[in-house]
């Protein structure tokens, strides 16, 4: 059986994204203006919103440049300081979600999505880690974790760091992180299919294998699981 620690009660991950990496801050609306009402053209670059239309691969852009709100400047800056290239979504309505993190070409942070940085003490090519974890958490193995997570409402969960902070994630410096790294590379551009028609997505189930891979998973059974999981009422609606 799974669970977001392990296989069979083995852990998979050996590490919590907590602890590997700087995760925060959290809507970022309380210091900086907001670009869907203010006018704004700043120095902090934001990814806003989670349209799951507009936001279906890897690889994506920060939506606006805003600037701080009066009499926060001190805020703004402090929270611009964690920006990062890796943002993950903190809102997810399960039954159209595409992707549950993003890479961007520069750091930013956001509304709707939260930055996490790999902390000082990890050895190795951050691009790498960075590549990686954006793989592993829009794999099946790392969906179970935001599954895992959700509150009262199953279809539209909300994810505050704290339990961002508690998501099973690879250890660089206890697993090869080069499977999933050149699975990103090579599907960073490729649409996902949404979560209740993963079990077609042909990006996801390259994911799955380079997650397989990377942390010792039969490949087979990860992909049951990909299959099985449309069937879970609050992703693919079948009671």
């Amino acid at each position: 059986y799974a669970t977001p620690y392990g296989f069979r009660g083995k852990p998979f991950c050996h590490g919590l994204l907590g602890v590997l990496a700087n995760v925060g801050p959290a809507h970022v609306r309380l210091d900086m203006r907001n670009p869907l009402s203010d006018s704004s053209d700043g120095p902090y670059r934001v990814l806003w919103r989670h349209r799951t239309g507009d936001r279906t691969t890897m690889r994506s852009t920060h939506e606006f440049s805003v600037e701080a709100k009066a009499g926060r400047e001190r805020e703004a800056e402090r929270a611009w300081t964690k920006a990062s290239r890796l943002l993950i979504g903190n809102r997810l309505r399960t039954t159209v979600a595409r992707v549950t993190a993003v890479l961007l070409d520069a750091p930013a942070v956001g509304s709707a999505w939260t930055p996490a940085s790999p902390r000082n003490k990890l050895t190795g090519d951050t691009v790498v880690v960075l590549q990686a974890w954006c793989g592993w958490l829009n794999s099946t193995p790392g969906l179970f974790g935001f599954l895992h997570r959700r509150g009262r409402t199953l279809d539209y969960a909300d994810f505050m760091p704290n339990k961002l902070n508690s998501l099973p994630c690879p250890d660089p410096l206890q697993i090869n992180l080069a499977p999933l790294a050149s699975a990103y590379e090579d599907l960073r551009d490729d649409p996902l299919q949404p979560w209740p028609r993963m079990d077609k997505c042909h990006v996801r189930a390259a994911l799955d294998d380079a997650a397989a891979e990377a942390v010792g998973l039969n490949r087979e059974t990860v992909s049951d699981w990909r299959c099985r999981l449309v069937r879970e009422p609050s992703i693919g609606g079948i009671p």
